[in-house]
């Protein structure tokens, strides 16, 4: 992926993740009231909120029409730092894929972190204290592994001083059909 901008600190910004809702059990003991429910961030901050319009809400559509809904398994605990306890998908490719086919059809977005490289992942707690954060590492770990189904995308417009969560559009991935083995 080419080099990416670093995150601003506007107070109205707008996320695109996967959710997961059968990640909750991970997330939630450790999510305030206004966090957004589990999910693998794809592209934060993705484009300024002042430019989401129909068009650029059509052209996320369009972008992601093709893409298969997949199946993910997270086995494994990992930190950013001290700060950050997430899962880490077993595959992470088709997470990868939907940030790199996000970041071809809007080369404005910026990716998750600062450091211009993608991980894949799933923040079971953050910017917490030492001691809450190596509890949610811990429960977490009992509950692994965990198996998802991954889909939909999701738009959130997020407002930093509220601290709420806005769905501007969801978009369903392709299903994937099962051919009877009778033909």
């Amino acid at each position: 992926m080419a080099p990416r901008r670093p995150l601003t600190r506007r107070p109205v910004l707008s996320v695109v993740v996967v959710p997961l809702d059968e990640a909750r059990v991970l997330t939630t003991p450790w999510r305030g009231p206004h966090s957004l429910d589990a999910h693998v961030t794809i592209a934060a901050p993705f484009l300024d909120p002042s430019v989401i319009d129909g068009h650029v809400v059509r052209s996320l559509h369009t972008c992601l029409a093709d893409v298969p809904s997949f199946d993910v398994v997270f086995r494994r605990v990992a930190w950013f730092g001290e700060r950050v306890v997430y899962v880490e998908p077993d595959d992470p490719t088709p997470f990868e894929a939907l940030a790199r086919t996000v970041a071809r059809c809007f080369p404005a977005q910026t990716p998750a972190d600062d450091t211009g490289t993608y991980v894949a992942h799933l923040t079971v707690a953050k910017n917490r204290p030492a001691s809450e954060l190596t509890r949610a590492a811990t429960s977490s770990a009992a509950l692994l592994p965990l198996r998802a189904r991954a889909t939909d995308v999701a738009l959130y417009l997020v407002d930093r001083a509220s601290g709420s969560w806005r769905v501007r559009t969801r978009i369903p991935l392709t299903a994937i059909t099962q051919t009877d083995e009778n033909g």
